[in-house]
């Protein structure tokens, strides 16, 4: 997806001064996140989506079609070992990170735009949130319990 590659070119132009951000491309596991990421020594993952548009009506579930149930499997996995995975939503100019448990509402459909917003780690409006996404990646408090 065009949105996708361009989420990816973004955030590696703004985070990679920070420290190593490196797209994945591996066919051997499913469900593999895009983006490994290693800031201030700490590591994770991320899984890049993007949509064009939030849903007009707001009683619309969210869907993101491209979610597979394999991605969101293995972001749960990585988690529950106590690993930092992330799924990193751009809609038009507003970029959205969540938890494995936020993002496998979205893929079950579970979730409204103004819930997903309010279960989110992250949201901004505008140019990417550098420093931010940075302090949320590597920060005790977003790993969640």
């Amino acid at each position: 997806m065009a949105g996708e590659r361009n989420l990816w070119n973004t955030m590696r132009t703004h985070m990679k001064p920070l420290g190593v951000v490196e797209r994945v491309e591996n066919s051997a596991g499913a469900g593999t996140p895009d983006v490994t990421y290693c800031l201030a020594g700490v590591s994770g993952w991320v899984e890049l989506k993007a949509l064009d548009d939030w849903p007009v009506r707001p009683a619309t579930t969210i869907s993101i079609p491209k979610l597979k149930k394999e991605q969101v499997e293995w972001l749960s996995r990585w988690h529950k070992a106590g690993g930092r995975a992330y799924m990193l939503l751009q809609v038009q100019r507003q970029y959205v990170l969540l938890d494995p448990m936020t993002t496998r509402d979205v893929y079950e459909r579970t979730l409204v735009k103004e819930a997903l917003l309010q279960r989110a780690l992250l949201t901004h409006t505008g140019n990417f949130p550098t420093l931010r996404l940075a302090h949320l990646l590597t920060s005790q408090e977003s790993r969640g319990a």
